[in-house]
């Protein structure tokens, strides 16, 4: 799993991403840094209803 992870033809899902935090038990703030790192940019949306990923690798909170 970890040369997939590493792959610069396939970057890894968001679900991958979040799945290795949790299962690491890392803090909020290292989680963003892994989450920024793997190509996804957290923002805080007013009004959305869901986690949507952009074109541009946007997750809203």
């Amino acid at each position: 799993m970890y040369y997939r992870l590493k792959s610069k033809d396939e970057p890894p899902t968001l679900a991958t991403v979040i799945s290795l935090c949790v299962g690491l038990s890392l803090d909020t703030l290292t989680a963003y840094h892994l989450i920024a790192l793997a190509g996804y940019t957290c923002s805080r949306a007013t009004g959305s209803t869901g986690s949507t990923p952009t074109s541009s690798r946007t997750v809203r909170t």
